[in-house]
């Protein structure tokens, strides 16, 4: 529920966005043959145009994902012909250094056998008593052993050019199996891009959903587009928490949690890794602080610190269950410790009902934040978004904080792992 990049997401935005629209128009929308009123019914006509603009919008998004992976693809397929073009040619030259060699190896089986015969003679008394002098025998034995020592130097250079052939005609065969393998993936993958892609299954049909898990709380790509453009870590949980006071308190030493009892502050808090530490680099330093009091928050709360009471007894788990804990990070935190240092102690307060606030978040919800209640305080609805409600999806502030999974569609389970970019048909 706490992961920063959810898995597969499972509401169609068609039903997402309907959902959310009833909140905000009438609920006649729902029963046409009711209605007598001409604004309520331009209402429900305003509603359906914002749900078609979402369709129409998703659907571009949609062809644009197929042209983009299109051109990929066809670009793919062309660096993978010149390579295969280039084994070919490299295969040429190839044979024909081997139709040499064979030749080399012919003349080198020659050369090998009469360097053994001449090893195996004794050419220093044949030279001796076939010499008319001195002279002519030192001749002739310089002669013969030049020969020799040539003969030894071309079997030495033909021989490593036979195993050196030998090499690249290996190599040259595992290069055109992984080519012809390529080929294989591309065309899969070619395929896989089509719109009437068929996925071996039936029936087969298409989602797409905007944002995941649970649509409450803070946004964490909502909270970096925030940052981007300004806006502090306070003004950040205030918008998405509500009526709130980020006040210091005496937070508890330790902490007990699924992998042992820890430091709170100087230990646990440190290896939160609910947030991406780089984006403190990329104007984001302020959403890793709203971050770090909503960690901190969402920690106490969970074990059972409390305001008036604050022997917690409690044990919070280390996953994405309750929220994520790495002790590697915690070991070295960077910009993330320096988020951590510079909220110490600080916590989400309810101005109503006086309790730390139990701070829930998610990546994204796809610009839209539903209310909850919990210890007493209940966040705010709301669209998060600098544009009218019924063009939500333009100044999402997580599309300013370019969430991949602001639009999203699927195909298939997390369990199958067939997540994909395709629209499938019946």
């Amino acid at each position: 529920m706490r992961r920063l990049l959810p898995g597969l997401l499972l509401f169609t935005a068609i039903m997402a966005t309907a959902g959310r629209w009833a909140q905000v128009s009438a609920e006649e929308c729902d029963n046409p043959g009711a209605l007598s009123d001409s604004v309520k019914i331009q209402q429900c006509i305003g509603k359906y145009n914002g749900i078609l603009d979402a369709i129409a919008k998703a659907n571009s998004n949609n062809q644009e994902e197929l042209n983009r992976l299109k051109s990929q693809v066809l670009n793919l397929k062309s660096q993978i012909n010149s390579l295969d073009k280039r084994l070919t040619e490299l295969s040429g030259d190839i044979f024909d250094r081997e139709v040499k060699v064979g030749v080399q190896q012919e003349l080198l089986a020659a050369r090998v056998r009469t360097h053994y015969i001449r090893k195996r003679e004794d050419a220093g008394m044949l030279i001796f008593f076939s010499s008319n002098s001195g002279g002519e025998f030192f001749r002739d034995l310089a002669y013969r052993e030049k020969l020799a020592h040539n003969d030894q130097e071309i079997i030495k250079v033909v021989a490593g050019e036979i195993n050196k052939l030998n090499t690249q005609a290996e190599n040259m065969k595992r290069q055109k199996e992984s080519t012809a393998a390529l080929k294989v993936r591309v065309d899969k993958q070619a395929g896989a891009a089509r719109p009437d892609y068929n996925p071996g299954f039936s029936p087969a049909f298409a989602m797409f959903s905007f944002g995941a898990p649970h649509f409450k709380g803070m946004s964490q790509y909502g909270a970096f587009g925030r940052a981007k453009n300004g806006q502090n870590y306070r003004q950040i949980l205030e918008a998405y928490y509500g009526n709130v006071e980020i006040r210091k308190v005496n937070v508890p030493s330790v902490i007990n949690t699924s992998a042992g009892t820890l430091a709170f502050e100087g230990n646990y808090m440190k290896g939160i890794a609910e947030m991406p530490t780089v984006w403190a680099d990329r104007g984001g330093y302020e959403a890793l602080k709203a971050q770090a009091v909503a960690a901190r928050s969402y920690a106490l709360a969970y074990v059972g610190w409390r305001i008036n009471n604050q022997n917690a007894g409690g044990r919070i788990c280390t996953t994405e269950s309750c929220q994520v804990y790495n002790s590697g990070k915690a070991g070295s935190p960077g910009r993330w410790g320096d988020a951590v240092r510079e909220t110490e102690a600080e916590i989400l307060v309810s101005r109503s009902s006086g309790e730390v606030v139990n701070a829930w978040y998610a990546s994204t919800s796809g610009g839209y934040q539903e209310s909850y209640s919990a210890l007493g305080h209940t966040t705010p609805g709301f669209w998060d978004t600098t544009s009218d409600w019924t063009r939500w999806a333009d100044g999402a502030w997580e599309k300013k904080g370019e969430s991949p999974w602001f639009y999203k569609d699927e195909v298939g389970g997390r369990s199958v792992g067939k997540e994909g970019r395709v629209t499938l048909v019946l």
